[in-house]
């Protein structure tokens, strides 16, 4: 029988280098200094990105306002939202002279309330997003 050379023989103080033995399929160690990865954060769906908020209307900012702007003594912002009851009603008080009182102020706190981010839609789902 043959012997098989020793590649360490003409070197007597070398050692060999380390072997790292694994499984069949298993993965190897890490390397030192290996961070494992942080967890994806809440609300994000792997292939799609970050899911939608539920709260959140799918109706923009902008276009309520400048309904309201212009057009909300007529209630338009209001139909553009889903709330056709208010704005109906809006639209009636709009035509009235008393109805004068009532709808500057109301046309007022609307627009006040679209600019801040705490208008609801028709589903009681906050206009959060301008464009």
């Amino acid at each position: 029988m043959s012997q098989t050379p020793d590649p360490f023989q003409d070197n007597p103080g070398s050692t060999p280098p380390p072997v790292h033995y694994t499984a069949p399929g298993a993965m190897p160690p890490p390397p030192p200094g290996y961070l494992p990865p942080s967890p994806p954060p809440a609300g994000y769906l792997p292939g799609a990105g970050y899911a939608p908020n539920p709260a959140v209307s799918d109706k923009l900012i902008l276009p309520a306002a400048l309904l309201c702007w212009f057009l909300g003594y007529f209630g338009v912002h209001r139909f553009y939202v889903g709330k056709t009851g208010s704005a109906i009603a809006q639209l009636i008080l709009s035509i009235t002279i008393v109805g004068l009182i009532v709808s500057i102020p109301w046309l007022l706190i609307d627009f006040i309330m679209i600019v801040v981010g705490s208008f609801k839609d028709s589903n009681g789902k906050e206009l959060k997003r301008w464009t």
